[in-house]
């Protein structure tokens, strides 16, 4: 269910046809959709790929969506901003505002240099207020190509806090805690915390896990391989929520990568392990996640290593 948020001001209306779930109009979408949280914007939307609903929501935390997916409706506004890019028709005729802007994105001059668009031909509908470029390129391209004049209008650069990113890597059994891990992306979800949970695994596509790591925007899947090792480099924390460990290499790699560990109150995770100096202790329940702390207390290791065990010397040596 999309929210109205009813918000006071001149209404402004940012069209698009088509919606993917990833592309640059569409990062410009959210990125104006977080500038001006004040406003009164409203995102009508005609079509929408597999998985852009996420964006959707996105847009929505703070701004008005209409799906007009029949492509039926009327829209009214004071300002009408057409995102869709101007090789896709846009039913014109169904917006009524004081002023409408057609937008581009894209380099025409450059595009035209690909035979796939050198008959391409384009001028603004005369309902159209004004052009506007997001960039001098763009601008230059509808000029020297099209012969259309437009304003500089740049896109906006507005990056989200970085997301906290969870690894776990390990074997999909029941003794590792998979299930352990998807209850506490799950608390994450309700608490409305912004992370990725990225597993490297090999999970069964059609054993009861499968489903909640397919249909879950924030989980991404990467099957397991001899060079995940450097999943590291993007993670804040190793997930190794096991029941039983003999020894556990994944929290020393992480923890000689400079990356915390999540991990569970059992003994040989808790030698490694020092609740909230490296990473932080979990009971087999769940029952002391410290949501807030885990994202906003990161612990930052550094430096860890172990020595060789000096048996080691007698056992190469057959002195046992």
């Amino acid at each position: 269910m999309l929210q109205r948020h009813n918000r006071p001001g001149p209404r402004i209306i940012v069209q698009m046809t088509y919606l993917n779930n990833i592309g640059g109009i569409e990062t410009a979408c959210d990125h104006v959709a977080r500038t001006f949280k004040d406003k009164n914007l409203c995102f009508v939307i005609n079509a929408l790929s597999d998985g852009a609903m996420e964006l959707v929501r996105r847009l929505n935390e703070h701004h008005d969506v209409i799906l007009d997916l029949d492509q039926n409706m009327t829209h009214e506004a004071d300002v009408v901003l057409f995102f869709t890019p101007i090789m896709i028709e846009t039913n014109i005729e169904h917006y009524k505002a004081r002023k409408m802007y057609q937008v581009v994105h894209s380099d025409i001059g450059g595009l035209m240099e690909y035979q796939k668009w050198q008959d391409f031909k384009w001028a603004p509908d005369p309902r159209i207020d004004k052009v506007l470029s997001v960039s001098d390129t763009v601008q230059k391209g509808l000029k020297d190509k099209l012969g259309v004049d437009s304003v500089v209008v740049p896109n906006i650069f507005n990056p989200r806090p970085d997301r906290t990113v969870f690894l776990f890597m390990s074997r999909a059994t029941s003794e590792k805690g998979l299930d352990k891990v998807l209850k506490m992306a799950g608390k994450f979800d309700e608490a409305g915390k912004d992370y990725l949970l990225i597993i490297s695994s090999r999970v069964d596509p059609y054993g009861p896990l499968w489903p909640t790591i397919e249909n879950n925007e924030r989980i991404m899947y990467v099957p397991s391989s001899m060079y995940n090792d450097v999943l590291y480099r993007c993670a804040d924390y190793l997930v190794q929520l096991s029941s039983i460990e003999s020894y556990c290499y994944t929290i020393r790699e992480a923890l000689a990568h400079n990356v915390a560990v999540i991990g569970s109150k059992i003994p040989e995770i808790e030698k490694v392990v020092k609740d909230g100096e490296n990473g932080y202790l979990l009971d087999g329940d769940l029952s002391n996640l410290d949501i807030e702390k885990i994202f906003n207390n990161v612990p930052r290791p550094h430096g860890y290593s172990e020595n060789v065990p000096y048996i080691w010397r007698k056992v190469l040596g057959g002195q046992l």
